[in-house]
């Protein structure tokens, strides 16, 4: 079964992006592509080129990393519909900086068409997130939801099928705040849509009982 690993790094350096790379190919052979600015580090390049990672040169605020957090989508769209990656079945979207592999992404079966991560908080527990979601969808629809885990929008396991559909989500849920003067931004918009019901077959994990382990809040490491 052929997979991807889809990321965005723009603006990184190869040492800031080395680790993801150096210990995701210790464990998995298959795709991985990455968004890079507009004169990518030779540096970067280099890396890619070395493990195999194609890379895909993208246009965007790269001095803004609120916009570029949720414009990778946008670019992601334009990735999973590319002829190259017509064959994967699989896909895990997924942060770049400050990750790392103990396993191959895939080494779980996945057993719905969409797997989302949490962080170890509640979102009534985080000013920041709680905030986020307030700014965008109101009191009330913050309260809805405030009992429930912060998702990570930084890593989605799914099918090829599902990741344009999280994409295209994505993609309208950004222009619909626009549209009425909000800001886009990629957390509070997954945790809505997540949460509002806007997906299908799927499961949401906490920490240490999935493929991902989530470690901003965490208070000790999972192992």
């Amino acid at each position: 079964m052929t997979q991807l690993v889809l990321g965005a790094a723009y603006g990184y350096s190869a040492e800031q992006v080395k680790p993801f790379v150096t210990t995701l190919r210790r464990h998995y052979t298959g795709k991985i592509a990455f968004l890079v600015a507009v004169n990518p580090d030779p540096s970067l390049v280099d890396l890619c080129m070395e493990h195999g990672v194609d890379f895909f040169i993208v246009e965007g605020d790269q001095n803004n990393p609120i916009h570029m957090q949720w414009a990778r989508f946008f670019h992601y769209e334009n990735v999973l519909n590319h002829p190259f990656f017509t064959e994967c079945l699989q896909v895990f979207l997924t942060d770049v900086r400050d990750v790392i592999f103990q396993d191959s992404p895939f080494s779980l079966p996945l057993t719905t068409d969409f797997e989302f991560f949490t962080e170890p908080e509640k979102i009534k527990n985080s000013f920041v997130n709680r905030g986020w979601l307030q700014e965008r969808y109101g009191v009330a629809e913050a309260y809805a939801i405030e009992d429930k885990n912060i998702i990570c929008s930084g890593t989605i396991r799914t099918t090829m099928a599902g990741a344009k559909v999280v994409v295209r989500h994505m993609i309208m849920e950004s222009e619909k705040l626009k549209a009425t003067g909000r800001s886009p931004l990629d957390q509070p918009m997954l945790n809505y849509l997540v949460y509002s019901g806007a997906f299908f077959n799927y499961r949401i994990f906490n920490n240490g009982e999935g493929a991902v382990d989530t470690l901003h809040f965490a208070k000790e490491l999972i192992s």
